[in-house]
């Protein structure tokens, strides 16, 4: 029998030596890579949410700025027709507003003037309509049992929701009340067509890839929509949340399309801007 082989002491196994060094090379190999790679990966996430961000500012600050622009349109066309019923009410004399004559007179004035005017009422506290010039046959009806009669009797301004009524189009009614330390006041009722409306708030949107409408707080079209239909249908979105101040949120659509969507809250009315 041939005697075995130690290892003389002092002197390393190589097969031992190399495994050792082979395991180092893999250890400093990853621990290189790990420092070179990492920070590459860490700001590659980074970058990549900056991107999107900056895009995601890009599309929501323009929409931002049109909804607002749009809103301050078309508040001043309601405020501007309500200082008008309130001018005329506050500085004509009951016989002059109960003179059909003179009414026609006023309610041409501000036709040529304002626009969007259709007809005329003069309503006495009881809620009967002492003079009414228009293209239909309302003299002498009463609104004593309707609501808007005793909204404007409570704020003194009235805004109605867009409906179609007997005058078979869609309208709106601004009424304003006289003097408000009196209980027999009068009030003045205007209706307003939706066309006026439509068209000044849609001529700032020219793009054919969005859509402007007003929507009342039930989701109801109160201006036809590109997207969703014509007047009185819902949409078929869900309501935005209230706020006081423009909003600009991501929802999807009925195909499930996701929609850049700015709305605000018309306040003092029923109508949301979207």
């Amino acid at each position: 029998m041939e005697p075995s082989k130690k290892t003389q002491p002092g002197r390393q196994n190589p097969l031992l030596h190399k495994r050792r060094y082979r395991r180092l090379g893999i250890r400093s190999g990853l621990a290189f890579s790990v420092v070179a790679v990492l920070p590459l990966v860490v700001m590659t996430v980074i970058n990549y949410h900056q991107y999107q961000e900056a895009f995601h500012q890009e599309i929501v600050r323009p929409m931002d700025r049109l909804t607002s622009n749009t809103r301050r349109t078309f508040e001043f066309l309601l405020s501007e027709r309500l200082s008008a019923l309130s001018m005329v009410i506050r500085d004509k004399s009951t016989q002059e507003l109960s003179d059909p004559t003179k009414l026609r007179r006023l309610l041409a004035i501000m036709k040529k003037s304002f626009g969007g005017f259709v007809d005329l009422g003069f309503i006495d506290a009881e809620g009967r309509q002492v003079s009414y010039v228009g293209p239909y046959r309302l003299q002498g009806k009463n609104y004593q049992d309707q609501e808007w009669f005793h909204a404007v009797h409570l704020q003194d301004v009235y805004i109605s929701e867009v409906f179609l009524g007997h005058r078979k189009f869609p309208h709106f009614v601004l009424a304003v009340r006289e003097d408000s330390e009196k209980e027999n006041a009068y009030v003045l009722r205007a209706t307003i067509d939706t066309k006026m409306i439509n068209a000044q708030i849609r001529g700032s949107h020219r793009s054919h890839h969005s859509d402007v409408f007003i929507i009342n707080h039930q989701g109801v079209l109160q201006t036809p929509s590109r997207l969703f239909g014509e007047v009185l249908q819902k949409i078929p979105l869900a309501i935005p949340p209230e706020s006081s101040a423009t909003e600009v949120m991501e929802i999807h659509g009925r195909d499930h399309e996701l929609l850049i969507v700015g709305y605000a809250y018309i306040q003092n009315s029923p109508f949301i801007l979207m």
